[in-house]
């Protein structure tokens, strides 16, 4: 089952993560640098919290974090869902 959810997870970050520089430039106007620098923000953000959070993992268990992590995702997802400009 965790191996499921994993891969739903992925499949939403991923998918998030191919559509959102023209998703920043078509909705919001961003020029394409701007659009790179909060696309490369969030790059450095996943990164800085896999190297902190990563002891919670193993104090927390994976199946907990990930579930925390698809709430935190799927919360996100339908905030930019719904944005408008």
């Amino acid at each position: 089952m965790i191996n499921g959810i994993l891969l739903l997870h992925g499949f939403l970050y991923y998918s998030i993560v191919i559509i959102l520089p023209l998703f920043l430039s078509e909705e919001f106007g961003y020029s394409d640098t701007l659009a790179g620098i909060v696309y490369g923000g969030m790059g450095a953000a996943y990164t800085l919290c896999a190297i902190i959070l990563g002891t919670s993992i193993d104090k927390l268990g994976i199946r907990t974090i990930e579930t925390f992590s698809s709430i935190a995702l799927c919360a996100g997802a339908t905030c930019l869902a719904f944005a408008y400009n």
